[in-house]
């Protein structure tokens, strides 16, 4: 007696569609909680309603109306939220109201969440931001001669302060207080010829700052 011969074996299902030709994609393929995903389908019954799942948790879709197949069972790309759901892997399903459905995977990523900063050690203090050195000259115009109350922060602590004038050292100094602040009065030189000048003020740390003074005609 004749052997029958072999039953040829079926394909291989491809991932996203089902034995009756249903297919969906999904866009992208992963994400976070809240995020917006893209699907889109065909195979579908024609001028059906749709439902999309994941982890039988209904995907709410942006459309004002309920979303179904036109008449070649296909349905348009559609933006859809990912719910609050566990990160891992899972599947989002596409079912028609005559049952057809097809599959895709999707990846839920989990929140990368910003490293805690270190507990300051016990004893040590904090570092501080950086105060940046400023002065300002009261007043700022004047003849020759003139004497300005020079006005200082963001230098250091407790330093001497010196001062100069078109880069040429004027005979006055001060020491900052504790918070680097200081006020110190100045004469501007009296053969100072009439313009804009430079007023810099110094400490030992390197800090140095500028201020304009306008010495006018006599």
């Amino acid at each position: 007696t004749a052997e029958a011969a072999p039953a040829p074996e079926e394909p291989a299902p491809v991932p996203g569609e089902e034995e009756q030709g249903t297919s969906i994609i999904v866009s992208p393929p992963s994400g976070q909680v809240g995020s917006l995903v893209i699907v889109e389908g065909t195979g579908f019954e024609p001028n059906q309603g749709i439902t999309m799942t994941i982890d039988d948790l209904e995907l709410e879709t942006t459309m004002a109306t309920l979303l179904t197949t036109d008449e070649t069972g296909d349905f348009p790309a559609v933006a859809a939220t990912i719910p609050d759901i566990e990160p891992g892997d899972y599947e989002i399903s596409v079912t028609d109201d005559s049952g057809n459905s097809a599959v895709t995977a999707f990846t839920v990523e989990g929140v990368v969440e910003a490293p805690e900063e270190p507990a300051p050690v016990p004893g040590e203090e904090e570092p501080s931001e950086t105060a940046v050195a400023s002065i300002t000259s009261t007043p700022n115009v004047g003849p020759p001669g003139s004497e300005v109350t020079v006005d200082g922060t963001g230098f250091g602590a407790g330093e001497n302060i010196t001062f100069a004038f078109d880069g040429n050292s004027l005979d006055v100094s001060v020491t900052a207080d504790d918070l680097g602040s200081f006020s110190a009065t100045a004469m501007i030189p009296v053969d100072a010829s009439s313009g804009d000048h430079e007023i810099s003020a110094s400490d030992i740390s390197g800090n140095t700052a500028t201020a304009t003074f306008t010495v006018e005609a006599i």
